[in-house]
C-alpha cells in the first residue's frame, strides 16, 4: 500500500507487525508493542517518521530507530518509551 505522504510504502501483517519502505530509508520491520506505541503516535506521519532501522537488542530490552527519534521496549517494565533526536 501506499503512504498518505506519498513517498512511502507499507504492508500490515498479522500478529502485530508491519514493514514500511521509502527509497532513501530503505525496507524495515517495526513489530510487538514498539509497533503499537508507533501506531498510537500516527505511524509515519507523527514526529518519528519513517523507521530507518529493524528492531534490535538494547541494554533494557529492545529499539527500532526512525528518522526523528526512536522508540524503546524495556524488558523488565514492558513500557515502551518514545524519545526524540537531541
Amino acid at each position: 500500500m501506499g503512504t498518505p505522504d506519498g513517498v512511502g510504502r507499507y504492508n500490515h501483517f498479522t500478529k502485530n507487525a508491519s514493514i514500511y519502505w521509502t527509497p532513501t530509508t530503505d525496507a524495515h520491520l517495526v513489530h510487538g508493542a514498539i509497533r503499537e506505541h508507533w501506531s498510537a503516535l500516527g505511524w509515519e506521519t507523527s514526529w518519528l517518521g519513517y523507521p530507518t532501522s529493524d528492531e534490535y537488542p538494547v541494554l533494557a530490552g529492545r529499539r527500532n530507530d526512525f528518522r526523528g527519534g526512536y522508540i524503546e521496549w524495556n524488558a523488565t517494565t514492558g513500557v515502551t518509551t518514545a524519545y526524540r533526536h537531541q
